[in-house]
């Protein structure tokens, strides 16, 4: 709680006051299509003319989440517990950019930098979740082409925990070291745009090293949004499957970004934010999940 509180103030001064494969009948190199699927079940969605959004799918399963009291820095509110992720789902191989956002909506929420190819940002989850938001109109254009009972959305923090994690149970997610120093144990800006390499602002999506699943910027960059509401409380020990919070006042985020040190980009860092506020340093992430 310690920690969630310390984000809050943080925010206060510094936000702007922030299972199942799809399967497709469609030719898979026919851009004329509004979604097609490769060999390796990964999906992409054909936004406008020339504007794409990649998402990698994560196979349903089970995973440690949060981390385990002998990790560096280690917080109360992440207490180690087992989470089932009971269906397939997919995630956004990248943060949502600029481009990808002016296709849909027409405009970019932007402050800070508005290349094509730099991830969204200054946009509140509220935004995100409007019912004529990002997320609400893709799934008007898209509904036909998904599978019955999916759609668009923020991911849940279990299923951005496990699609950063990739199978890893370590501080970053391509590392194993979780006890020592931690810019000495681990070296974050392979992963991470951060306060020490960012130079002050966002950078293009995609330089860093992904992981294992091949998805980048899970560390770093920008902050993004996950579905859960928090009141800042601790995990359970208990084992759950597809957990949801849904009480409190704040919003999750997950994954640190480019103003924050390098402690913050710890995999099982928590953050927590009101849903109506903005920043320069948070955007989003997109899931297709099952209802």
């Amino acid at each position: 709680m310690q920690k969630f509180i310390s984000i809050f103030i943080i925010f206060s001064l510094t936000v702007l006051l922030l299972g199942c494969s799809f399967h497709s009948h469609h030719n898979h190199d026919d851009k004329t299509n509004l979604i097609t699927i490769d060999n390796n079940g990964n999906l992409k969605c054909y936004l406008s003319e020339n504007v794409t959004l990649e998402m990698k799918r994560c196979p349903a399963g089970t995973f440690l989440m949060g981390s385990p009291d002998t990790e560096l820095n280690h917080a109360e509110d992440e207490v180690q517990h087992s989470v089932t992720i009971s269906n397939d789902f997919y995630m956004g191989i990248f943060e949502v950019t600029n481009e990808q956002y002016k296709a849909i909506m027409g405009t970019t929420t932007s402050q800070l930098n508005l290349d094509d190819k730099f991830p969204v940002e200054s946009i509140s989850w509220d935004s995100i979740n409007d019912k004529n938001g990002f997320i609400a109109k893709l799934n008007d254009k898209f509904s036909s082409y998904l599978p019955s009972g999916y759609k668009f959305s923020l991911p849940t923090e279990a299923q951005w925990e496990y699609a950063c994690r990739a199978g890893t149970q370590s501080q970053l997610n391509y590392v194993e070291d979780n006890t020592k120093n931690y810019d000495d144990a681990v070296n974050v800006g392979a992963v991470a745009w951060y306060s020490d390499n960012s130079g002050g602002t966002t950078h293009e999506v995609g330089k860093k090293k992904a992981n294992a699943w091949g998805l980048y910027d899970m560390h770093g960059n920008i902050l993004e949004w996950c579905l859960d509401s928090t009141s800042g409380e601790p995990f359970g020990s208990e084992a759950v499957t597809d957990p949801l919070g849904t009480t409190g006042p704040y919003k999750i985020m997950r994954g640190s970004a480019w103003k924050l040190d390098a402690i913050m980009c710890r995999l099982a860092h928590r953050f927590g934010a009101d849903p109506s506020k903005f920043s320069n340093f948070v955007g989003f992430r997109l899931a297709i999940v099952k209802l």
